[in-house]
């Protein structure tokens, strides 16, 4: 799940995806039988799920390169506190 592109701290991500309104969409990283390669096998259920599950990875990953000199706990934190402003304030 890890060792994403451009450090070992960030998880990997899978091929674009075709038809997105946007080209730099991707998703999520998958075996050969098309599963996704993720902690939870519920957040592939549908692509809802599955998207915001790949949006999280993304971000964890941008985070991680724009902050270099923060521990992978400092930036889980950083991500997890996000991902709590928007379930309470979104959902």
């Amino acid at each position: 799940m890890y060792d994403g592109p451009g450090h070992p701290d960030s998880f990997l991500l899978g091929g674009p995806i075709r038809g997105a309104g946007d080209p730099k969409a991707v998703d999520l990283a998958r075996s050969p039988n098309g599963r996704a390669l993720i902690g939870d096998p519920r957040n592939d259920e549908n692509s809802i799920v599955s998207q915001l599950q790949g949006l999280f990875l993304r971000f964890h990953n941008r985070f991680r390169d724009q902050n270099r000199d923060l521990s992978f706990a400092d930036v889980q934190q950083e991500v997890r506190f996000h991902y709590q402003f928007v379930v309470l304030n979104d959902f």
